[in-house]
C-alpha cells in the first residue's frame, strides 16, 4: 500500500462536511482556480507538522510557515468558525461533559460519551485495523472551538479558540475505540501528562475479527528482479516487463495479534460469545459479567499519557485492579457467594487468582493494544516520510548558499550530499531524464524519451563557505550555469533532483538467500522504502509535450523508488499521458486516483452535487468528461480549437464559393459558346455564300470553348487542391478507422482512396445543414476515380501487349460485341461505335484504346463508359449473350474477379458509375444545365451519393 493511504478532513479551510480522500500510488488533484485544490497539500503539510512526533499539544501550532497558515483563523472554515461566533454557545469542558453525561445516561447502556460538533475541526487518516485482516476504519483527531472572555482592565473581548476534543479509531461511523481528551496536567515530582477517558466498543471490534478472516500474505523480499526493476529505464522495463507495478509491499507476512483471544474463546461456551452451548444459569452469569465489561469499557476509562496518541497502549487488563480484576471478582462471588469485601482477601495472596474470563478478556485487551499501537506508531512513521516541493521551486541563482532560506537552496544541499558514482540506479535515472533517455526499443531502434536538456550534472561545492554551484554538461561538454538556463528547466530540475534525494534517503539493503553451513547470507538485493512527494503544479512554464513526458517521470519514479506522488496540476496533458498508460495496460487503473475539485459556492447553490468528484479512470483509459469535469477544463482547449476550426472552415467555404460562383460563371459561358457553336452550324448549311468567313467565326468559337472548357477543368482541380489544404490543418483519423470497418484497405490505395474516402465522411459531418455539400461528392468521386484509374494501370501492365494486338483487332473485339448488342438487343447510339444506356451514349471501344496505349491520360467519363459495357453484355443478363465471347473484355472482368471478393455483386452496380461520375462533375461545376439541375448539393443528396460509393467497395 502506498506511504499515505489518504486524509479526512472537516472545517478545514474549504472543507466544510467531512470528506474522505483515498490516495494512491499516483494522485491527480485538479478542478477549477480557487475551489481549494491548495488546502489538501496545506492539511497534509500541517499535520505533518504537528503529529510527526505524536501528539504533544493541546493546540494545532502553526509555527512553520512553509504551509504558511499563520493562525487559527485561516485554518477552520469561514462559515463554520463565523456560525460559532454568531451562536453565542457557551464552552464546557471535556471534564464536565463527560460527567453531566454519566449523570444523564447512569441507568442507560445504548448513549455512548462521544462528543460530535458540526463545528468541530477533523484531522483523519484510513488505517487497516485487525492485523491481515485488513479492515477499514479511520484514525480521527478531533478538535473543538472553545470560547472564553479576556479581560484587560475596564476592557472585554469574546475570544474564540480550539483544544484537542477526542482521538478515536472509527469505521463507518461507528467508534470502535476513542479517548477524550480532559486536560493536560503539570506534574509536580513526575512529568507532565495528559488525562483522558478512553473508552472501548468491545463487541464490536470482536464482531469485526470474528467476520474477517485474516487474508492470505504472500511472502515479498527484494530480489534480483527488484535490483533489475531498479536499475533499468522505464521504456525498457516496459518492453521487458509489458506492465509495470507502481506498490511495492515488501516484507509482508501475516501479522495476528488476536490468535491467543481465538483459540482460548469457544464458541458458544465462552465469555464474549452467544452462550448457546451453556446452561440458562451459566449463560445468565457470563452475560452480566459481559455487559458489566462492555459497559464499562464504552462509559470510559480514565488513564494518563505523556502523549495523547500513548492512549491506545492502555488496555486496561491488569490483574491487581482494572477490567480483569472486575471479572475475577464477579466470577468468585457468583461462585461463594461472599460480598465484595470477602473477595478482596483473594487478592492479597502471594498467588494471584484468574479465570477462564479473565484470560480471555486479558488477551483480547492485549491484542487491540497491541493492533491499534501498532497502526498508529506506522502512521506516525509515515508521516515522517511526507515531503513537499511547492510550484516556485527553483530560482536561477549562480550560487547557493548555505545559510540562505528556500526551497531551491535545500534541495541542491541535499543533493550534493549524494556521491551518484556510488549510486548507479539513481545516477542512471537523473542522466536519463535529464538527457536524451536513449533506449533500444524491442525492435533494436534507438528511442529518446528524456527531457533533453543536457547530457549531465555538475556540482560545485566549497564547504569552507557552505557554497554549492551546479552546471549543466551539455552534450557537446561544454558547461552552462544553472543560472544560465531558461525558467522552465528551473522548475523541472528540483522535480529531479528531489526525486533523487528521496531515492538516496530511503535506499535500503536487504540480505537473502542465507547459507547455513557456512553463516552468511549469499545475496543482496537494493529496495526503497515508501515515501511520499507532494508537487504543486509540475508543468509550470514547461511545453505541452514536456508536459506530457512528466507522468513519464513520476510513473519511472514510482515503480523504480517506491516514491508516492500526490500532484496537484491544472495540466490535460499530463493527464491524458497517465490515461494512455492505463488503456494500453501498463499501470493499472487502480494504481492512479484522481479527484476534482468544483467551486463550493457552486455546491451551495446547486449546480453541483459534490464538492469533491472521485474521477473513474476506466481500464481502457476512458475518462467521463462531462460528468466529473464540468466546463473550462477539458473542454476549453478543445472549445478553442473548434472555434480556430470554424474560422477555417468559414475561410474554406469563403474561398470554394469564390471558385464556385467562377465555375458557374465559366458554364454559362460555356452554354452561351454552345448555342453560338450551333447557331452557326445551322448558318453555314443554310449559306449560299461566305462559308469561309462563317467557318472562321466557328473555328474561333471552337477556340473560345476548348478555353472555357479548360478554365473549368482547371477550376475543378484548384476545388480539389483547397480542399486538400483545409483538410491538412484538421484531424480526421476518427473517419480513416471508420472506413477501414467499411471498405478492406489492403484492396484499396492508402494513401489516396483511403483519405478520400475518410475526408470526405468528415466533411459530411462538418459542413452546416445548408451548406453546399459539393466537396464532399467531389471527394468521393475522386476515390471511385482514382481507384478506377488504378485498376486500368494495374490491368494494362498485366496483359500481355502482343495479346492486346491481336484481341484488339475487329474480329475479336469490335465484331463480336456488336454480334451481342444485336441479339440482345440494345439500341444504337447517336456516333458510330456507340450503344445507348440509360438513355446514355456508351463507346464500346475505350477498353480497347486502353488497353492498347499505357501512357495515355484517363478520362474519369471514358472509364466509367467501360463499366457500362461490362455491366449491359454481363453473363449475369445473358447466359448466351454476353461478353465471354469477348477475349479483351473477358480477361478484363477476370483480373477485376481476381481481388473483388463478390465481383458478381459489384458488377450488378457498375451502372452507377455514371451517376457517381456525373454528380462529381456537377460538384464541380463542368456540366451543364441539362444534368446539373441545381447549383447546390444538399446533406440528403450526400448522403446518397455515399451510400452508392460504398455500395461498390464493401465488395472488394
Amino acid at each position: 500500500m502506498p506511504n499515505l493511504e489518504g486524509i479526512g478532513l472537516q472545517n478545514f479551510r474549504t472543507f466544510s462536511k467531512k470528506e474522505n480522500l483515498e490516495f494512491g500510488p499516483i494522485t491527480i488533484i485538479t478542478g477549477s482556480n480557487n475551489a481549494g485544490k491548495s488546502s489538501v497539500f496545506k492539511a497534509i503539510q500541517f499535520m505533518v507538522h504537528n503529529y510527526k512526533d505524536g501528539i504533544v499539544s493541546q493546540h494545532l501550532d502553526f509555527k512553520n510557515m512553509q504551509h504558511e497558515l499563520g493562525n487559527m483563523e485561516r485554518i477552520f472554515n469561514r462559515e463554520a468558525l463565523q456560525h460559532y461566533k454568531d451562536s453565542n454557545q457557551q464552552s464546557e469542558q471535556m471534564y464536565s461533559r463527560i460527567s453531566n453525561f454519566h449523570k444523564k445516561y447512569s441507568s442507560q447502556t445504548t448513549e455512548r460519551p462521544i462528543f460530535e460538533d458540526d463545528s468541530d475541526l477533523v484531522f483523519a487518516f484510513p488505517i487497516k485495523i485487525g492485523g491481515s485482516r485488513e479492515i477499514d476504519a479511520m484514525l480521527e483527531i478531533r478538535y473543538g472551538l472553545n470560547r472564553f472572555i479576556y479581560r484587560k482592565g475596564a476592557i472585554e473581548e469574546d475570544v474564540v479558540n480550539h483544544d484537542i476534543k477526542s482521538i478515536a479509531i472509527v469505521r463507518k461511523g461507528k467508534y470502535l475505540h476513542w479517548s477524550n481528551v480532559i486536560a493536560f496536567r503539570y506534574g509536580h515530582e513526575e512529568a507532565d501528562y495528559w488525562e483522558m477517558s478512553t473508552s472501548i466498543d468491545l463487541k464490536e471490534i470482536i464482531r469485526l475479527i470474528l467476520k474477517n478472516p485474516l487474508k492470505e500474505m504472500k511472502k515479498s523480499e527484494p530480489d534480483e528482479e527488484t535490483v533489475d526493476i531498479c536499475s533499468i529505464n522505464l521504456f525498457s522495463r516496459i518492453d521487458k516487463y509489458k506492465s509495470i507495478s507502481l506498490e511495492k509491499n515488501f516484507f509482508s507476512y501475516e501479522r495476528e495479534s488476536y490468535k491467543d483471544f481465538l483459540k482460548k474463546r469457544v464458541a458458544g461456551k465462552s465469555i464474549f460469545s452467544n452462550y448457546s452451548g451453556l446452561s440458562e444459569h451459566e449463560k445468565s452469569k457470563l452475560s452480566e459479567i459481559e455487559e458489566m465489561v462492555t459497559t464499562s469499557l464504552l462509559n470510559g476509562k480514565e488513564n494518563n499519557h505523556e502523549k495523547i496518541l500513548n492512549c491506545f497502549h492502555d488496555n486496561f487488563s491488569r490483574t491487581y485492579y482494572g477490567v480483569c480484576r472486575d471479572i475475577v471478582i464477579a466470577e468468585s462471588k457468583e461462585e461463594s457467594g461472599s460480598n465484595e469485601a470477602s473477595v478482596q482477601s483473594i487478592f492479597d495472596s502471594p498467588w494471584i487468582q484468574t479465570t477462564d474470563s479473565s484470560d480471555i478478556y486479558s488477551d483480547l485487551s492485549q491484542a487491540i493494544e497491541k493492533d491499534f499501537t501498532e497502526i498508529v506508531k506506522k502512521k506516525v512513521e509515515s508521516l515522517n516520510r511526507i515531503h513537499f516541493l511547492p510550484t516556485a521551486r527553483g530560482r536561477n541563482r549562480a550560487w547557493f548558499i548555505d545559510e540562505q532560506n528556500g526551497e531551491d537552496v535545500q534541495i541542491v544541499r541535499d543533493f550534493t550530499s549524494i556521491y551518484l558514482e556510488s549510486y548507479p540506479q539513481i545516477q542512471d535515472f537523473v542522466n536519463f531524464w535529464i538527457g536524451k533517455g536513449e533506449f533500444k526499443d524491442k525492435n533494436g531502434e534507438i528511442k529518446n524519451k528524456g527531457f533533453n536538456i543536457g547530457k549531465e550534472l555538475s556540482v560545485d561545492r566549497d564547504e569552507s563557505i557552505g557554497m554549492t554551484k551546479i552546471f549543466l554538461i551539455n552534450f557537446d561538454g561544454t558547461r552552462t550555469a544553472l543560472v544560465d538556463l531558461g525558467y522552465g528547466v528551473s522548475q523541472l530540475l528540483p522535480i529531479i533532483l528531489k526525486i533523487a534525494t528521496l531515492a538516496f534517503m530511503y535506499q535500503r539493503n536487504h540480505e537473502y538467500d542465507f547459507n547455513g553451513n557456512e553463516g552468511y547470507y549469499e545475496k543482496e538485493a537494493t529496495y526503497f522504502m515508501p515515501s511520499t512527494l507532494l508537487i504543486e503544479e509540475p508543468e509550470a512554464n514547461l511545453h505541452p509535450s514536456l508536459q506530457s513526458k512528466m507522468a513519464e517521470l513520476f510513473i519511472d519514479a514510482a515503480s523504480r523508488f517506491n516514491i508516492q506522488f500526490l500532484i496537484e496540476t491544472h495540466s490535460e496533458y499530463l493527464i491524458y499521458k497517465f490515461q494512455e498508460y492505463i488503456g494500453n495496460k501498463v499501470i493499472s487503473p487502480s494504481e492512479v486516483k484522481m479527484y476534482y475539485f468544483n467551486q463550493p459556492h457552486d455546491v451551495k447553490a446547486g449546480f453541483k452535487q459534490n464538492y469533491i468528484s472521485h474521477v473513474k479512470i476506466e481500464k481502457d483509459g476512458s475518462i467521463d468528461y462531462e460528468q466529473y469535469f464540468g466546463k473550462g477544463f477539458f473542454d476549453e482547449q478543445n472549445n478553442l480549437k473548434l472555434s480556430l476550426f470554424n474560422i477555417q472552415r468559414n475561410h474554406f467555404i469563403e474561398d470554394y464559393d469564390e471558385i464556385k460562383e467562377k465555375q458557374i460563371a465559366s458554364k454559362t459561358a460555356l452554354d452561351k459558346k454552345n448555342r453560338e457553336l450551333e447557331q452557326l452550324q445551322h448558318k453555314l448549311e443554310g449559306a449560299y455564300s461566305d462559308h469561309a468567313k462563317l467557318k472562321e467565326e466557328i473555328n474561333e468559337v471552337k477556340r473560345q470553348k476548348d478555353k472555357i472548357e479548360s478554365e473549368l477543368q482547371l477550376g475543378l482541380e484548384q476545388q480539389q487542391q483547397m480542399i486538400d489544404r483545409f483538410l491538412e490543418k484538421t484531424d480526421y483519423s476518427k473517419y480513416v478507422a471508420e472506413v477501414k470497418l467499411l471498405v478492406d484497405e489492403s484492396k484499396i490505395d492508402n494513401n489516396k482512396t483511403l483519405q478520400y474516402l475518410a475526408t470526405g465522411k468528415f466533411l459530411l459531418i462538418t459542413l452546416d445543414n445548408d451548406a453546399d455539400f459539393a466537396p464532399v461528392i467531389i471527394q468521393f468521386g475522386r476515390a471511385v476515380e482514382f481507384e478506377m484509374i488504378k485498376w486500368m494501370d494495374d490491368f494494362t501492365n498485366y496483359i500481355d501487349s502482343s495479346t492486346v494486338t491481336i484481341w484488339s483487332e475487329d474480329v475479336h473485339y469490335k465484331d463480336k460485341i456488336n454480334h451481342i448488342i444485336d441479339n440482345l438487343p440494345l439500341p444504337r447510339g447517336n456516333g458510330s461505335g456507340t450503344i445507348l444506356i440509360n438513355g446514355n451514349n456508351v463507346m464500346i471501344d475505350h477498353l480497347k484504346n486502353y488497353s492498347k496505349n499505357s501512357t495515355t491520360d484517363y478520362k474519369f467519363g471514358n472509364l466509367t463508359q467501360i463499366f457500362e459495357l461490362l455491366h449491359s453484355i454481363s453473363p449475369t443478363s445473358n447466359a448466351m449473350y454476353n461478353y465471354k465471347s469477348v477475349p479483351l473484355v473477358l480477361e478484363f472482368s477476370n483480373f477485376l474477379r481476381s481481388f473483388w471478393s463478390d465481383y458478381n455483386n459489384a458488377e450488378s452496380l457498375f451502372d452507377t458509375f455514371r451517376y457517381i461520375k456525373d454528380l462529381r462533375n456537377c460538384a464541380g461545376h463542368t456540366y451543364n444545365d441539362a444534368v446539373c439541375t441545381h447549383d447546390v448539393i444538399d446533406r440528403y443528396t450526400a448522403e446518397d451519393y455515399i451510400a452508392k460509393v460504398l455500395a461498390i467497395f464493401k465488395y472488394l
